[in-house]
């Protein structure tokens, strides 16, 4: 059986190669696929998220959508359902920039966004919808200890996808 070590440069516990464990023993998130399933995980729970586009004045607008189950497991896209009467539709055709962002308040709460390119589809009669190629993944959830390098409070997990 492996001995434990600790990396002084985080402050995390290793078993052999089996960790990241912090100081209290409780195994991290720390592999991608363990981020993103819980990006995903918290995306769902929370289910509502602000919607951020960019408008012709260049000022960022925010409102509320409800996301549900519109996003893939591996997180690499997130469909929101609207208009194509609506500003958001508008300024995702025009700008392609986008991001969503989930916050809980529950325990020590937790936060997600995810910022990519948007593709927006007219449907029957006005029905649209707003499909978001993620191209980078931020959380940071301090219930689930997924926070900066696993131990920095003040910096949240920054994941990019090469070549989205």
């Amino acid at each position: 059986m492996a001995d434990w070590r600790k990396d002084e440069a985080t402050g995390l516990w290793w078993r052999g190669d089996d960790g990241p464990y912090n100081s209290a023993g409780r195994k991290l998130p720390f592999a991608v696929d363990e981020l993103v399933r819980a990006a995903r995980e918290l995306a769902v729970r929370v289910r509502t998220a602000g919607f951020i586009t960019y408008a012709a004045d260049g000022f960022p607008r925010c409102r509320m959508v409800a996301i549900g189950g519109l996003l893939s497991e591996d997180m690499s896209e997130v469909t929101v359902m609207t208009r194509q009467s609506t500003r958001k539709f508008g300024e995702a055709r025009a700008n392609g920039k986008v991001m969503l962002f989930w916050q809980e308040a529950h325990g020590k709460g937790a936060w997600l966004s995810v910022a990519g390119d948007a593709v927006v589809e007219g449907g029957v009669d006005d029905a649209a919808s707003i499909r978001i190629r993620v191209r980078r993944i931020e959380i940071q959830d301090y219930d689930a200890s997924i926070i900066g390098n696993g131990t920095d409070i003040w910096k949240p997990v920054v994941m990019e996808r090469v070549g989205a």
